[in-house]
């Protein structure tokens, strides 16, 4: 369990710092906004989501598993609906260049 409890742990720190980094290059305007935007739903999904950790937790070991399972299934889903049909659309996009630096 705890081997599966670390390797979540790194997945979602992981998927964080990459998502992070992309939100401001994939926007095609209002680029502050957008990262914004992404660290409050961030925020409010690790709260709520640690918050009912704690519940599932109170249910034993087979209730955080059924939570870890359930939201890597919610995530997987939404990425399916969400992202390009094909993996080589989403790496071989070049970010828009929206800001140019005065010379």
């Amino acid at each position: 369990m705890l081997i599966g409890l670390l390797l979540f742990t790194t997945a979602y720190f992981s998927a964080h710092s990459i998502a992070s980094g992309w939100v401001g290059p994939m926007a095609t305007g209002g680029i502050t906004q957008a990262i914004s935007l992404y660290t409050l739903v961030y925020y409010a999904g690790s709260s709520l989501f640690g918050w009912l950790g704690g519940l599932a937790f109170a249910a034993g070991w087979t209730g955080t598993a059924s939570m870890v399972i359930t939201i890597v299934l919610i995530a997987y889903v939404a990425a399916r609906a969400l992202l390009p049909h094909s993996a080589g659309d989403v790496m071989t996009q070049t970010p828009p260049q929206t800001y140019a630096a005065p010379r």
